[in-house]
């Protein structure tokens, strides 16, 4: 029983291996690839540390996107891999079904490697859970220390506050609570913003004017909301090192470009500011403000004095936006397309034809998903051994009661190691393909509340190990 077990279990982390490897290895090596490009390129700019900071946000962001429209591949990127022309427009395509010629006493060292990447692929997940359950902690406690703290600054404060956060055009109302036990300044919030200051700050006007300056500009750029879309990426992906060096880069970034904010301000001295930094390195933030919260972090010091130092201007806000918003779409765009192919439209269905997809409401939904009918295909020995591989493209219709029926190969496109594979191989691969479809069931899709015929087809890649 317990070999059973153990069988089943390396069964299903084969499967998962393989699974990581066809679909999401992909879109994650090619983010990888474009990330690095991205920070080398952004190394040809320095001084612009909004264009740096926002760049990176919209490399970073582009990570799930790009993953999450290539795995469910949704809408415009909907198209099967390699050219399927010969596929009616009328069906709704599957994504395709890569299978490799591994069988167990065939190729154990295949299926050890599938078998490794499924254990790691469950690691990488146990590991974002975690991430992810800090995360939430972090929350709950930065939740608290603002139940804790109401706002309560004094009103010549609040004043000063709603003065400079016109000067900035920011329409939201900013909230102000000090406390002596507030050891360094904190942004937290998007819509309802509030500031967090030391009560040590209302002693002294100019470090107040400049750390209001400071926090305003975090508020202005919705930094706060950013900071915690770049934390939820950088649990999901916990195990991935660049989101780290990214992530990291995102914060010094975002401080230097509010130190240079400061720095424009008229009557403000590097110096002055600098010291007023070199202040809070004193005192150490409580656990919950800057976990979450945007907080000052000495770890980042250095480095802001030394921009600070060489401060000339600051970045054109329009110039970042573009181009991080160019980086995300342009990251996403291959990410989402980088297992996908074209497909070009026919000719006009016949009257006979099952319910076009244009016309149903609900599309038909596979039991199990990919992953079963994945699990339901079996790489034929004869195939194998002929060194027989290709894609065969099965057709069929599922029927109001979920079944799927009028099965048929569209189109089988194999090649053998000789000129001409053998027609039981070719054969074999196609029974394969339509076996493993016929022993599935679906929901059936539906028009007007009502289930109807609906055509469909997937593409099945049998492929050997090179």
């Amino acid at each position: 029983m317990l070999m059973i077990n153990l069988m089943d279990v390396l069964l299903h982390l084969d499967a998962l291996g393989r699974f990581v490897v066809h679909a999401v290895a992909g879109p994650v090596v090619l983010w990888t690839l474009m990330a690095g490009a991205a920070w080398g390129g952004l190394r040809l700019l320095p001084g612009r540390p909004l264009v740096q900071y926002w760049a990176r946000v919209g490399v970073l962001l582009a990570l799930p996107l790009g993953l999450a429209a290539a795995l469910l591949d949704i809408g415009l990127f909907a198209a099967p891999l390699g050219s399927v022309s010969d596929v009616p427009w009328l069906s709704r395509t599957l994504a395709p079904i890569v299978v490799d010629g591994i069988s167990t006493d065939a190729s154990p060292a295949w299926r050890g490697l599938f078998v490794g990447v499924g254990i790691g692929a469950v690691g990488a997940a146990g590991a974002a859970v975690v991430a992810l359950a800090r995360l939430a902690g972090d929350a709950y406690a930065l939740r608290r220390f603002g139940a804790a703290h109401p706002p309560n600054a004094p009103a010549w404060v609040q004043e000063q506050v709603h003065t400079q956060a016109q000067a900035l055009g920011i329409t939201r109302p900013v909230s102000v609570c000090c406390a002596p036990d507030i050891a360094v300044p904190m942004t937290v919030g998007g819509r309802h913003p509030r500031l967090f200051l030391p009560a040590s700050l209302l002693a002294d006007q100019q470090a107040l004017a400049m750390t209001l300056t400071h926090e305003l500009v975090h508020v202005q750029r919705f930094d706060y909301v950013v900071h915690v879309l770049v934390r939820m990426v950088r649990a999901l992906f916990v195990s991935h090192p660049l989101v780290h060096v990214y992530a990291r880069a995102v914060a010094t970034h975002r401080e230097r470009a509010c130190d240079a904010s400061v720095l424009a301000t008229p009557h403000v001295h590097r110096k002055t500011y600098a010291a007023l930094l070199l202040q809070w390195t004193q005192r150490t933030a409580s656990a919950p403000p800057s976990a979450l919260g945007l907080a000052y972090s000495s770890s980042t010091l250095k480095s802001r004095i030394s921009a600070m130092m060489s401060h000339t201007s600051t970045s054109r806000p329009a110039l970042s936006f573009v181009l991080s918003a160019l980086l995300l779409v342009t990251t996403f765009t291959l990410m989402a397309c980088s297992d996908v192919g074209t497909e070009e439209p026919p000719d006009a269905p016949a009257p006979d034809a099952p319910v076009p997809p244009a016309e149903i409401d609900t599309q038909p939904q596979l039991d199990g998903g990919m992953q079963a009918l994945y699990s339901a295909i079996t790489y034929p020995e004869i195939a194998q051994e002929h060194g027989v591989e290709g894609r065969v493209v099965v057709q069929f219709v599922v029927a109001p009661d979920g079944t799927p029926t009028e099965l048929t190969v569209l189109n089988a496109d194999v090649e053998g190691e000789g000129p001409t594979p053998p027609e039981a191989a070719a054969q074999s691969m196609e029974d394969a393909a339509l076996e493993a479809v016929r022993s599935m069931t679906f929901t059936p899709g539906e028009h007007e509340g009502q289930a109807v015929n609906a055509q469909m087809a997937v593409p099945i890649r049998f492929q050997l190990p090179e």
